[in-house]
């Protein structure tokens, strides 16, 4: 489940992946993919921000429930202070995993299980790792397009520093006993 960069140009970097499961998250929440309105990406209105500060960065142009969840395209403006950090960060520490995390308005929960979002409007993407580990381990940012296993092994045990990180991922590695 990862977001790949596709094409990198002077106006825009196009990504694609997976934005969204119906596999708990760390705050306890699961989304029923299939009560998840798309409407606002085909009226052109779902932007892309980073770590849910809110000013766009770019848009999703496309988005679909697949199998595997939310699948989404979009654009990331490369003009723009916030991309300029994202390819900084990129090329400084090599691969960089990041996730991504839902926006939503008008959420409505199940009656019988208030865990459980069974309706939601998709109002925005937000792009996350620069300061917070993500919500759901599920969906990943992959802005390369091939990893090699020793580079992967070594940001994992990177990130597994953060007493944060390694917690949750305690608490999801739990679940696959």
């Amino acid at each position: 489940m990862k977001i790949i960069v596709k094409n990198i140009n002077r106006e825009f970097i196009q990504i694609e992946g997976i934005a969204s499961t119906e596999d708990r998250d760390f705050h306890g929440e699961i989304v029923k993919q299939k009560g998840l309105d798309l409407s606002r990406v085909q009226a052109g209105i779902v932007h892309i921000n980073l770590e849910h500060l809110g000013r766009p960065i770019g848009k999703v142009y496309y988005a679909t429930i697949t199998e595997r969840g939310l699948f989404i395209k979009g654009k990331i403006y490369s003009k723009l202070p916030e991309a300029y950090e994202i390819i900084n960060r990129l090329k400084a520490n090599g691969p960089n995993e990041l996730s991504m995390s839902i926006e939503m308005e008008n959420v409505v929960y199940s009656p019988s299980d208030k865990s459980k979002i069974i309706s939601a409007d998709l109002s925005g993407i937000a792009l996350i790792g620069f300061n917070e580990e993500p919500a759901n381990p599920h969906t990943y940012v992959n802005f390369l397009k091939s990893v090699s296993k020793e580079v992967l092994l070594a940001e994992l045990k990177r990130r597994a520093q953060n007493p944060n990180f390694k917690k949750k991922l305690m608490v999801v590695l739990s679940r696959y006993k």
